[in-house]
């Protein structure tokens, strides 16, 4: 027996409704004669008594044809409505074809019923009546699920072809473009290749970028254990960094960071090891992203936890603040308001993550704080611009607007965090602690962008230390390449009821948020510290990713895991991809100077 048959058999034998869906044949050979037919059959044998076996012949092709009746019936109604939502499901002849084969089968039906029942003493009529119609449905049966099959195994082979095509020809662009803005920018004294020192955790690195980004692709075993592959880089790359900055401070002396003369220092060194223990508790330690909170099932989301993590965060914006005011010309009203309606904005977090951990109606309170929550992000970045486009324009014969507008990525850092706050509405109250892990990490990736001479980390090191730890985040926050593990509750933050376009919103950005803040704060290192083939090495890695995920889905189109496993981390990366090119757009069009000069 065919694994299709099994559901539409078991389905018959129990009396309820074959699955709409199904496309299995029901196996008559093994259906009992039900009791009516049973009790007719001794009503027979006992009224003729005719022992030779006609009348069970009967009886039993009766019962059958009658099972393949309703089967024909349910796959006949399934082929109509999918060709209602896909018009080349059937194709003019096929349809044709089929109706004509199931209207044969329905009349012959038709006439074994009126002959059994007006030809009562002859058997032998209705019998080959019955068969008949048996192969009829049978054959009915065989050429639907034959159809079905061509139609859903079928493959746009030209199709894959001309993407794979398409995306290796804009890959073979982007690196002549790289090459042709980066080589000539090179200053002449410095070695575009790492020296002898640094050339174990390349080697490592590349070696782990082409494992995530190539090897990974083809296997779902690979796929499937990600988030440790992703780990396990993290790991070796922060401890294979750690002894040479380590051995360079006990060389030419400690260079220690510090952002005001008199303050706790902290060597370079220990940067590695800051990312690698963020990561590691992040991933071991946080849970509940996307979860409801009054189940009270992880400590992520008690309330001194995410209490002290949003003072946390609040300290955070208001170094934020002062960074923007000290690197910027004028503005001071500007930057207080919106630093305050970032404060009230996380103020109404903590609120609404109260109502919702004691389960108190959402219906007056808590959706109200949850859409503040939204709101002020969003006026403050309005007040702040109106303030800025009023002093502007009583000063534009003394300072430039575009000078004003970001001075030294000041800005860009209290932007970032103004979408960090929406990120938290939509992922919850677990997602305080991720957030400050998060920034525990970009610290010290900052710092080590910043670094120079035998201290210095290469770029394309530090590009994936960075596209690492953005994939760890996404694992860390509870997400995976799984359409049917996306945390669908982030659409009803603000409101019990779904509305389309707000809902898609809230789950794109809780689903991909933390990428695209991983981006934005990369793109704003990058500019910083005017190391731009960070930036770009980020952008090939995607690229790469994309081109051999493509690859992967077409060779692996008939994998037993295709659909549960290879087609979903396709579509994520995908997703991914395009949503890393609009952040590329954004970094081009709002600091061109970084890329172009």
């Amino acid at each position: 027996m065919n694994q299709i048959d099994l559901v539409s058999t078991i389905s018959y034998l129990l009396g309820i409704p074959i699955p709409f869906s199904n496309l299995g044949t029901v196996a008559v050979d093994i259906l009992p004669l039900p009791p009516s037919a049973l009790a007719a059959l001794d009503e027979k044998i006992s009224s003729k008594g005719d022992l030779s076996g006609d009348v069970t012949k009967l009886l039993r092709i009766e019962h059958s044809v009658t099972a393949l009746a309703i089967n024909s019936a349910q796959v006949w109604n399934y082929f109509q409505k999918y060709s209602l939502v896909s018009p080349l499901f059937l194709s003019k002849q096929n349809n044709e074809k089929l109706t004509l084969m199931l209207n044969k089968a329905t009349e012959s039906f038709s006439t074994a019923i009126r002959n059994s029942i007006h030809d009562n003493g002859n058997e032998q009529n209705c019998f080959v009546e019955y068969e008949r119609a048996y192969h009829r449905f049978s054959d009915f049966l065989s050429t639907a699920t034959d159809v079905g099959r061509q139609a859903w195994s079928e493959f746009n082979i030209f199709g894959m072809f001309l993407g794979i095509s398409i995306i290796c020809l804009a890959l073979a662009v982007s690196v002549v473009l790289w090459f042709y803005i980066y080589i000539p920018s090179f200053n002449s004294r410095v070695s575009p290749f790492p020296d002898c020192r640094k050339i174990t955790e390349c080697v490592a690195a590349a070696i782990f970028i082409m494992l995530q980004i190539v090897l990974l692709t083809f296997s779902n075993s690979y796929i499937d254990c990600e988030q440790s592959i992703v780990m396990f880089t993290i790991s070796c790359l922060c401890i294979l960094i750690f002894p040479r900055l380590r051995f360079a401070d006990t060389q030419f002396g400690n260079m220690s960071v510090s952002n005001e003369p008199g303050k706790i220092t902290l060597s370079p060194s220990w940067f590695p090891v800051s990312i690698l223990v963020a990561s590691r508790i992040h991933e071991l330690f946080v849970f509940g992203h996307g979860l409801d909170p009054s189940l009270k099932l992880y400590s992520a989301q008690n309330p001194i936890v995410f209490v002290m993590s949003s003072f946390a965060l609040m300290f955070i914006r208001l170094r934020l603040f002062a960074d923007a005011h000290s690197k910027s010309k004028y503005g001071w009203s500007g930057a207080m308001l919106s630093f305050q309606c970032d404060v009230l904005a996380i103020l109404f977090l903590c609120a609404s993550w109260r109502y919702k951990r004691k389960g108190i109606d959402f219906d007056e309170s808590g959706f109200v704080f949850a859409r503040c929550a939204f709101l002020f992000p969003l006026l403050g970045y309005i007040l702040e611009r109106i303030s800025w486009l009023l002093q502007s324009s009583l000063l534009k014969a003394y300072f430039r607007f575009s000078d004003v507008f970001d001075v030294e990525g000041a800005q860009t850092h209290v932007n970032i965090f103004r979408i960090v706050i929406i990120l938290m509405n939509v992922t919850g109250p677990s997602s305080a602690i991720s957030v400050v892990l998060v920034f525990m990490q970009v610290w010290p990736l900052y710092y080590l962008a910043e670094l120079c001479g035998s201290r210095k980390v290469p770029s394309f090191v530090l590009s994936i230390l960075w596209k690492s730890c953005i994939r760890q985040t996404f694992f860390a926050t509870g997400h995976s390449c799984s359409l049917g593990e996306l945390q669908l509750s982030s659409a009803f933050v603000a409101t019990k009821t779904f509305y389309f376009i707000p809902a898609g919103l809230s789950l794109f950005l809780n689903s991909f948020g933390w990428d695209i803040i991983g981006w934005l704060l990369c793109l704003a290192s990058a500019k910083a510290t005017r190391r731009r083939d960070i930036w770009q090495w980020l952008g090939l890695f995607y690229f790469l990713e994309l081109l051999f995920n493509t690859v992967s889905v077409s060779v692996m189109r008939r994998h037993l895991m295709m659909w549960a496993t290879f087609a979903p981390h396709f579509i994520f990366t995908s997703v991914l991809f395009v949503t890393f090119v609009v952040t590329w757009f954004y970094g081009i069009l709002n600091w061109p100077k970084p890329f172009l000069a």
